[in-house]
């Protein structure tokens, strides 16, 4: 099952898009600073795709309850050559969480183009719950080079070790230690209108939130 059903039936499109989008951005800032995601339903053209998913972040501060506002545009593509999956992750701005409502509408209005409506996902800083949004879709669309199919670079011998004893459910605990690469520019920068914010966020109205 896809979180969000795509905006128009132009095509296949790219079904591996939106799940390795989702896994990138979790390894990006991990799921355990992860308060909610916005997956936004993808603009089908063909055997291309592209499209958006948000993330509140939980400050390192623990005592800071504001949220970040973290970016992932994606531009997904099936050709003669293969699949290509690019993901654009950047960090927005901050707000306090009763704002990211007006903070999702100034996004919308910023691209341009009618994003459609997200779904909200609630991962209140729990890898389990990441773990089980990934699971809603198919393995075999999942990026095999990320967890949770993939541990992280350095712990594969340990992997291999407790494999026959830890159950498949606990793949959570490879999340934790999983890689921060910044990915490459996308063609996508439009989507987001990257001066959404300065020093906190805002909802698109060119007024900083409180």
């Amino acid at each position: 099952m896809n979180p969000a059903q795509p905006k128009k039936d132009d095509g296949p499109g790219v079904p591996e898009a939106v799940p390795r989008t989702v896994q990138k951005l979790g390894a990006h800032i991990g799921p355990e600073s992860i308060d909610r995601l916005w997956i936004f339903p993808p603009m089908v053209n063909g055997r291309r795709e592209r499209g958006l998913v948000t993330a509140s972040r939980v400050p390192a501060d623990a005592d800071d309850e504001r949220r970040i506002l973290v970016t992932a545009a994606y531009l997904g593509e099936r050709t003669g050559k293969g699949l290509a999956v690019d993901v654009l992750i950047d960090e927005q701005g901050i707000a306090p969480p009763d704002a990211f409502p007006r903070v999702m509408e100034g996004v919308v209005r910023r691209a341009g183009e009618d994003l459609g409506e997200a779904r909200e996902v609630e991962i209140g800083r729990d890898p389990a719950r990441f773990l089980e949004l990934l699971d809603e879709f198919e393995r075999d669309h999942l990026d095999p080079a990320l967890p949770p199919i993939a541990p992280p670079p350095g712990d594969e011998a340990e992997a291999g070790a407790e494999s026959a004893a830890a159950p498949e459910g606990s793949v959570h605990e490879l999340l934790e230690d999983a890689p921060a690469e910044a990915p490459e520019a996308s063609p996508l920068d439009h989507i987001l209108g990257h001066d959404l914010v300065g020093e906190s966020a805002d909802d698109g109205s060119g007024s900083p939130l409180p």
